[in-house]
């Protein structure tokens, strides 16, 4: 049984790569991974769902009911960190070519989408258009007011926009994908119709955060937590299906990779170090 870490503060793709970690761990051992995001804190805990059911199927076909009622269950903590493969959602991972078509073939065995994640997705594809964009990534708000110790740095927007140019110009897109929860860094990105910017049809970005804690206990998030959720996972799952990648080194960035499986046909990533 694959729980999360309790912190409260982790997005749902660093939950994503945790509970990936964990459902290679199981494979390995030849256990049967089954996921409970409902009887442990995360960011999306709402103490009455399995959370992880609202974006993702089960990674087998136990839910949460099999385990209560099987008595060969082991809960998965802190004491089999030793066993885990750590390079699963590590920073440099997004380089790690052979990793990512392994964690890629993990996610294809375990990994589905719910129902309402693949209605919404199924949709957006059709309006985003992927395939013929750049998708490009950027984190703005507490990594930037913050700076988490350990966490990779943020190109400036103009750094991004440099990078973006010599895509269009090397292959003739100019349509860009734009993910990024921070009114500013979209501002920018919208100034004298440089690119023709495609969003997700729900977006929304966040203009009233202080820089005084993390985003998610910060009051400046303004969905609701199911919302919340899906709408970051609908982008980066839009983000893992663009013909083009430009992007910095975030977990919502990893987990794009790993989905697309190494199927860009360019990608460019900031590595700038870290906090």
């Amino acid at each position: 049984m694959i729980r999360p870490r309790g912190n409260g503060i982790e997005g749902l793709m660093s939950l994503f790569l945790y509970i990936l970690q964990r459902i290679d761990y199981a494979d390995r051992c030849g256990m049967i991974p089954v996921v409970d995001m409902k009887n442990y804190n995360s960011q999306y805990y709402d103490g009455e769902h399995n959370v992880w059911e609202w974006y993702f199927t089960q990674p087998s076909q136990y839910n949460l009911e099999d385990v209560r009622n099987n008595k060969t269950n082991l809960v998965c903590g802190y004491s089999l960190r030793r066993k885990m493969n750590k390079d699963i959602g590590s920073i440099q991972s997004i380089f790690d070519q052979r990793l990512i078509m392994s964690v890629n073939k993990l996610i294809l065995r375990h990994i589905d989408y719910s129902d309402e994640v693949k209605c919404i997705l199924d949709k957006e594809i059709k309006t985003v258009k992927p395939k013929e964009c750049i998708g490009v990534y950027l984190r703005g708000t507490d990594y930037i007011a913050l700076q988490p110790k350990g966490e990779p740095r943020q190109p400036t927007v103009e750094m991004v926009k440099k990078q973006i140019d010599a895509f269009v110009e090397k292959y003739g897109c100019n349509r860009i994908f734009l993910v990024t929860e921070d009114a500013g860094i979209f501002k920018q990105f919208c100034e004298k119709d440089r690119y023709e910017i495609v969003l997700y049809s729900a977006d929304s970005f966040i203009a009233s955060y202080d820089g005084k804690d993390y985003l998610a206990f910060s009051g400046a998030i303004k969905k609701g937590k199911k919302e919340a959720g899906l709408d970051y996972l609908v982008k980066i799952a839009l983000l893992s299906k663009c013909k083009y990648l430009v992007t910095s080194i975030t977990r919502g960035s990893i987990s794009a990779v790993y989905l697309n499986g190494g199927n860009y046909k360019d990608i460019f990533i900031f590595d700038l170090g870290i906090y």
